[in-house]
């Protein structure tokens, strides 16, 4: 039929040549033009462009003129117009009155416009341009400027009968033009029923304002009432909403469907209103009991009043929301007063309850709308804008009027459209293609529309036909729609434009929709423990669900016995390959709507429904693809270790979808080995899940509708497909162009788009879907809460990861990946009519794989429980992969699993690489909480997050910004000391932080170390960032840590600016604080951790209580921190003190830059033979003991005390920041472990050996090029020295590398302590531990390495691993010169001694440093004294000082454990085994020498106390 739509605004007369073109002249009338649209239908959007919903062509008819030049045929100058179509993929050449016009592509393919052309003619006349494809036919008619008719034509008003289109001021009669009707019925007591009179004023016209929908007036005239008052109980008043000006849409693509739409529908029909008072009504609707969209009542009606909600209800009238836009400052309860018969609400509400059940996914938010309504509640406010006279409202005609400005701004401008004729037919006829669809789907009944007079309203209502089989056929008590004449009836009649009958939609929805599981959906079972099976003691067997009739659909036969499925299996190969049975685009029970595919498979679908020749050319394709043997095995498995290490996975797994990636990837590259994959996987996951939800439920639509609005969806798919056939041609091309020779794959368009088809089942829907499904499915016993299901499923099931193939097998019997295998024993209409129904006329037969996998027959009676039982069982009874369907005498027809082998292989893999502590909820305490149906997918998708009580980085910023919002109000204050400034209180809040939330617990162990999996080959070499002030740069991945991005953050935060670092002045002091640590550390927020104090100190072993000799000094040195530090007095000391053998040289310190008012680092100590001080010279004086000669203070206020406190602290920083920050963190662990990752492999037996002291060793460098060794950071402010006195630090000992990778031992003898001197506790112990590291190291390279031939020097990787080395060293390291077995071992194991013992001796000095008197980094230049008379640290400096072994208080991995899961290589797992032995035997002789030192009168030492070892660098 001819659509005639509304004229286009007036279009030039250009003068000149085609082309030319110029501006509009103003001040002259134009011609007009009108379109008339054959076939492709079209309508106006909000911006003027007219727009075709056609999937092949969009018609834009612009009035703005694009100038193209034009090929072909003669111009004419009088008419010139542009014509732009979108969608246009195979027109290329039109004719206008014989001449040639052809398709420009100006814009390259964009969406905006793929083409364009311009038409040119002659000033009067018709024109018609057509293409050859028949689906667009436009008529141009030209009406010159003189035509009088046209020139009338008023420029906003247009009557096209039976629509008219006009500007929303036009609503006032008196706005119309002369001459013309005014489009909207005004409703007065002339022309209605006196509802007044029943306290009911509907009078006027009445705007929609708010609607959603683009609908926006409504008049009651003509109304009907059934009563003249309540007193006859509730009124009816019915409406004739439908005649001519009674509604009015908008003339936007919305409006204008909505409006053809309704043409459907009668014009006499009737809407009913049902008031119980003058307040509250009801319209009827029909919507409260259809299926996904559920409306909670029938519609509301409440007039406004002040009290509406609490009579009525809040979500049916809010009094506080009716206030008018165009009247400021006017509440919504004046309007109320003022016009209390004018407002009314219409609210839509939904069933949240009937909602909460519904499980199938919203199309356009599966995941968000789960369970919730996909609609939103709304509500609108009828308001009375025209009078009953025909006069504007006071108030909202005014809010009308902005309510409807036009794009220019014009008040009431925007355009409306409403009926003028009560013409059923020309109503239908003018609504084009709306009204074909609506009677294409079957919604408009069988219309008649010439009957409207004669006929009963009631015979027109959509469904007539269905309802006479509702009620005479289905509503039979007490077979209330359960006998199979009523579903007959049904699949008949209830014909809505579906693919697929009413039965079958019914049967297979009621899973989704009410949660039913397949047990109670086939066999009718409740108990989920029985399945609906019971034992007949009589025959011994099982019963009561071997066989359902008429299910799902009538006309079906599933079967669940397992017996005869097993059977029934066997005979169905060959009686496909005779033509005997009939497969069809089905996956399971599903029958899959056919559009999705493409056409050029034939039939359309997945291979399971292709002829026999097409299957025989695919098959084998697939049986050599997807068998996996053990290479394929092999490979698997370390595919995925890799994809769940914590370099891929660093935070969380998410399943299915990471699971889905995994497999595809795997599938992909057996099809196209060394091909680069062009599918994106999240595109592809996300339209894999889509796919199979949306080719299933569009059963319940026409194909043009799902086209139209699931394309998008379609378009994935089939570029996928698409991205498939060009690398098949390039694969196989040659293999199928031999098979089109003899037509193996017809009627399919080439054997190549056969081969695609069934490369892309597998990807999507066959091994690409089933194995994610079944890994998920285990992965969720593994990790769910399940103690809702009572003893359904194990609780806390470890799983076996030695032999993990059982579990496996079990989840698919539990969860059955594959729920069907359908076929046909009387083929449907499809099978021979390609536009025939894929269901009636058929018989079908399906075997239930998932139930008769739960049979007791065969399984036993705990069938319907989750046991993993032994293979032995799985190998004789499982039929998930469809293996007895298999027949020697037609190879090629298998509908076994042709990826039996690989799906097996990659279950095993999956599971024999978790590590199942590894993972859990998101708060690392708790089960998953994920619920479980007996339906696919079984179980919803979950996340999993690595278990270690760290939240993601987002959100540790997000916690941290809004504490330290207001953490001057709760963070305690001591104002007397002023001790914390900003850049405190920050770092106080993270440690806080740190410690509550971020660390895991329980402490992490041996196992939270994982095998490494970082490849630079493969990956990249690491990258780093510069170390601070260091002149070292750290690794800037740590592929150990599984929340290195929170560490990050963690770092950024505590390293961002805090503001200037004070001096001495502004740095605080103690006034009268009694109790200085117990002050500073009530100020951390988190208290001191004990475990940091070694051994702690004494007042009286600090300050020397007995007055004889300075023991703390001594202490301090030779049987503390220090012991590593003494050395003989140097020859050329022309300044030691008389007695003095050995020394400490602090000296160098003193050139360092220090901030104002602090005391310079650095002094040289001196002592004798037996330890005791003789004296400290500090800036160029001696300082000699106070129990040995007098010391008063000097002019600088110095005095003994007061320099040994000095010299105490800089042997406390310098021991930080040289030997600990530097040599053990940086130029030890880090450069190594760094070189590790960049020249050996993951396997490498090295890098193995070092695996066990690399548990976060470069998150915390990283950490410390943030917060630690910057500029403005902890050290920077803890010490006393400037930014540029700590970069001086480092700098010097950068270039005094020269005793860096000495050995212990070696580096002890160069101290030269004689025998029967002071004996060092470091000597003895250190000595004996190294000892024990380098023969474990020893042992271990020994049994990779022949030591003999030098065969570490032959390792190119470990050539490459020195190499590495050598450039991080500078020049005057003593980093061994030679890669030799020897040298590796010592690198080996004094990298180890120091990540070990070493870390402990020079990190652990909580004890030292716990009083701001004893070894402050930063002491106060002089004469301050605290009011005991001691020289101290500062308040802020000691804080900070506090704060940074703070940061080192977590509980991290320990030496004593069993690492031996990290070594491929049996000789190195005996290695460490040994080593353990070797080091409790140790631990023996350390803890036998700490209680001999202790009765001698000593401070126990214990450095190298391995029962608090830690196993690396970790804090």
């Amino acid at each position: 039929m001819a659509t005639m739509m509304r004229a286009l605004a007036p279009l030039c007369l250009v003068a000149g040549a085609a082309g030319a073109g110029s501006p509009c002249p103003t001040g002259r009338a134009y011609p007009s033009v009108e379109v008339h649209l054959n076939r492709a239908y079209g309508y106006e959007d909000a911006d003027g462009w007219w727009n075709n919903p056609d999937p092949y062509v969009d018609a834009v008819l612009n009035s703005e003129a694009r100038r193209t030049a034009v090929h072909g045929g003669t111009m004419h100058a009088a008419f010139d117009h542009v014509f732009c179509f979108q969608g246009m993929v195979s027109v290329q050449a039109y004719q206008v009155d014989g001449m040639t016009f052809t398709l420009l592509d100006e814009d390259h393919g964009k969406d905006d416009h793929l083409g364009t052309f311009r038409l040119a003619g002659a000033a009067t006349g018709d024109l018609t341009l057509r293409d050859g494809s028949a689906r667009l036919d436009v008529s141009v008619r030209v009406v010159p400027a003189s035509d009088a008719a046209a020139v009338a034509l008023h420029p906003d008003y247009e009557e096209a009968d039976p629509v008219v289109y006009y500007p929303a001021s036009y609503v006032l009669g008196a706005n119309v033009p002369a001459g013309k009707t005014p489009p909207m019925a005004v409703g007065s007591s002339a022309n209605m029923d006196n509802a007044k009179a029943a306290g009911l004023d509907f009078e006027g016209i009445w705007w929609m304002s708010d609607n959603p929908v683009a609908e926006e007036l409504v008049s009651f005239a003509g109304a009907r009432m059934n009563a003249t008052s309540f007193a006859q109980g509730p009124i009816d008043l019915a409406v004739p909403m439908a005649r001519a000006g009674m509604w009015s849409w908008l003339t936007d693509t919305v409006g204008d469907i909505l409006r053809r739409y309704y043409s459907t529908g009668s014009p006499d029909d009737l809407k009913h209103f049902t008031f119980e008072s003058t307040e509250r009504g009801s319209i009827s609707t029909g919507l409260t009991n259809v299926p996904l969209v559920w409306v909670k009542d029938n519609f509301p009606f409440v007039k406004y009043s002040h009290d509406c909600d609490e009579k009525y209800g809040s979500e049916y009238c809010n009094p506080t929301k009716c206030a008018s836009t165009s009247a400021p400052g006017t509440t919504c309860a004046d309007l109320i007063d003022q016009y209390p018969d004018d407002m009314w609400s219409r609210p839509t509400v939904f069933d949240k309850e009937r909602w909460a059940a519904n499980k199938v996914p919203c199309p356009w938010a599966p995941i968000s709308n789960w369970g919730r309504p996909w609609w939103p509640d709304t509500t609108y406010t009828l308001k009375r804008i025209v009078m009953a006279d025909g006069s504007p409202h006071p108030v909202f005609w005014n809010e009308w009027l902005e309510h409807t400005k036009d794009k220019n701004g014009a008040p009431g401008g925007k355009m409306l459209q409403s009926y003028m004729s009560n013409d059923w037919c020309e109503r239908m006829d003018a609504a084009g293609w709306v009204s074909s669809l609506v009677d294409a789907l079957g919604m408009g009944g069988d219309v008649d529309c010439t009957a409207q007079e004669e006929a009963p309203w009631w015979t027109r209502i959509p469904g007539y036909a269905l309802t006479e089989c509702v009620t005479g056929e289905c509503l039979t008590w007490p077979n209330v729609f359960s006998t199979g004449e009523c579903w007959q009836c049904l699949d008949k009649t209830a014909n809505f434009g579906q693919q697929l009958p009413a039965s079958y939609m019914t049967d297979m929805l009621q899973f989704p929709v009410t949660g039913k599981g397949y047990a109670e959906g086939w066999c009718g079972a409740e108990d989920a423990a029985t399945g609906g099976w019971h034992f007949n003691a009589t025959t011994g067997a099982y019963e009561g669900c071997a066989t359902t009739e008429d299910f799902p659909g009538m006309g079906s036969t599933s079967v669940q016995l397992w017996a005869t499925v097993k059977a029934k299996m066997q005979e169905m190969v060959g009686r496909f390959a005779e033509g005997e049975i009939w497969r069809g685009n089905e996956l399971g029970f599903i029958i899959s709507n056919e559009v999705f595919w493409p056409e050029e498979l034939q039939p359309r679908g997945v291979l399971l429904g292709a002829s026999p020749s097409q299957h025989g050319v695919v098959r084998p394709y697939l049986d050599e693809w997807f068998t996996c043997d053990a290479a394929c095995a092999a490979g698997l498995t370390e595919s995925a270790r890799q994809w769940q290490s914590e370099g891929a996975r660093p935070e969380k797994m998410a399943i299915q979808a990471d699971v889905k990636k995994w497999v595809f990837v795997e599938n992909f590259k057996r099809v196209f080995p060394g091909a680069q994959n062009p599918i994106d996987l999240d595109e592809f996951v996300e339209n894999q899940g889509s796919m199979t939800t949306l080719s299933t439920i569009t059963q319940l639509l026409p194909d043009r509708v799902t086209t139209a609005l699931f394309g998008g969806k379609i378009g994935v798919f089939r570029a996928n497909y698409e991205k498939v056939l060009n690398l098949v041609q390039v694969y196989y091309g040659a293999e199928m162009a031999e098979k089109d020779a003899v037509k193996a794959c017809a009627p399919s368009k080439s054997c190549a788009h056969q081969l695609a088809g069934g490369i892309v089942d597998a990807l999507y829907f066959a091994g690409g879907l089933s194995v994610p499904s079944a890994i998920s499915t285990g992965m969720w016993v593994l990790y769910a809460d399940t103690s809702a299901y009572g003893d359904m499923f194990p609780q806390d099931h470890q799983l076996d990861r030695q032999d993990p193939r059982a579990f496996f097998y079990e989840s698919m019997r539990f969860f059955a990946p594959v729920v069907g295998l359908p076929w046909w024993e009387v083929a449907p209409e499809r099978a021979t009519d390609p536009a025939g129904s894929q269901y009636a006329g058929g018989s079908r037969y399906v075997l239930n794989l998932a139930l008769a996998n739960k049979d007791p027959n065969a399984w036993g009676a705990d069938a319907h429980q989750f046991r993993v039982r032994p293979l032995e069982q799985y190998h004789e009874y499982f039929i998930g992969f469809a293996d007895f369907a298999e027949n020697a005498t037609y190879p090629t027809q298998a509908r076994s699993c042709p990826g039996k082998t690989l799906a097996l292989a990659m279950g095993e893999a999956w599971f024999g690489v978790l590590d199942q502590e590894v993972w859990g909820s998101k708060n690392g305490a708790e089960k998953v909480q994920s619920g479980y149906k007996e339906q696919t997918p079984f179980v919803d998708e979950f996340d999993l997050h690595r278990r270690t009580g760290i939240v993601a980085s987002g959100i540790w910023r997000t916690i941290v910004s809004s504490v330290l919002e207001d953490v001057t109000h709760w963070l305690p204050t001591f104002d007397s000391m002023d001790a914390v400034d900003f850049k405190g209180k920050v770092l106080a809040v993270v440690h806080q932080f740190e410690t509550e939330k971020m660390w895991p617990h329980p402490a992490p162990d041996a196992r939270y170390i994982r095998t490494p999996h970082y490849d630079a080959k493969e990956d990249g070499a690491v990258g780093t960032m510069k170390c601070g002030l260091t002149p070292l740069s750290v690794p800037t991945m740590d592929e150990t840590w599984e929340e290195w991005a929170d560490y990050q953050a963690e770092g950024a935060v505590a390293g961002g600016d805090g503001g200037d670092v004070s001096g001495a002045a502004s740095s605080g002091w103690w006034g009268g604080v009694e109790n200085r640590t117990a002050a500073i550390i009530a100020e951390l927020l988190v208290p001191f951790d004990d475990d940091l104090m070694l051994v702690p100190w004494t007042d009286a072993g600090k300050y020397n209580a007995d007055g004889v000799r300075d023991r703390g000094l001594e202490d301090f040195v030779f049987r503390g921190i220090g012991q590593h530090r003494v050395q003989r007095v140097a020859l050329d000391d022309a300044d030691a003190p008389a007695g003095a053998k050995y020394a400490v040289y602090l000296g160098v310190m003193e050139g360092l830059e220090t901030r104002e008012g602090f005391e310079k680092l650095g002094g040289d100590a001196y002592f004798t033979a037996g330890g005791e001080a003789v004296g400290i010279r500090y800036q160029g004086k001696l300082y000699r003991p106070h129990h040995t000669h007098a010391s008063p203070q000097d002019a600088e206020g110095r005095d003994w005390q007061h320099v040994r406190t000095v010299f105490q602290g800089s042997l406390s920083a310098l021991i930080t920041v040289w030997d600990h920050l530097y040599d053990v963190h940086l130029a030890s662990a880090s450069h190594v472990l760094h070189s590790v990752m960049d020249t050996l492999r993951p396997d490498h037996p090295v890098r193995r050996l070092t695996t066990p002291h690399s548990f976060r060793t470069n998150s915390i460098n990283h950490k410390a090029a943030y917060s630690l060794v910057g500029e403005g950071e902890l050290v920077h402010r803890a010490t006393a020295l400037t930014a540029d006195g700590l970069k001086a630090a480092f700098d010097v000992r950068r270039a005094g590398e020269g005793d860096l990778w000495s050995t212990p031992s070696a580096k002890m003898a160069a101290q030269g302590v004689e025998a029967g001197d002071v004996a060092l506790p470091l000597h003895e112990d250190g000595k004996e531990f190294f000892e024990v590291v380098a023969k474990y190291v020893r042992a271990s390279l020994a049994s990779v390495y022949d030591y003999g031939a030098n065969a570490c020097g032959a390792d190119a990787e470990l050539v490459a691993f020195f190499e590495a080395m050598r450039a991080k060293q500078d020049a005057s390291s003593n980093f061994p010169a030679a890669l030799t077995c020897e040298t590796l071992e010592d690198v080996l194991s004094i990298f180890i001694y120091q990540s070990t013992a070493g870390h402990v001796h020079h990190g652990s000095l909580g004890a030292e440093i716990v009083d701001p008197c004893h070894a402050p980094w930063a002491v106060v230049k002089g004469k301050k004294r605290t009011d005991d008379g001691k020289s101290c640290g500062a308040p802020r400096t000691f804080f900070m000082q506090l704060v940074t072994f703070m940061f080192t208080d977590f509980e991290v991995p320990e030496l004593l454990d069993d690492y031996t899961h990290l070594f491929d290589v049996q000789g190195q797992q005996a290695a460490w085994t040994q080593f353990q032995a070797d080091l409790t035997t140790f631990q023996e002789k350390v803890d036998k020498r700490n209680v001999e030192r202790v009765a001698a009168g000593h401070r126990p030492f214990r450095s190298f106390d391995v029962s608090i070892m830690h196993a690396g660098v970790s804090i």
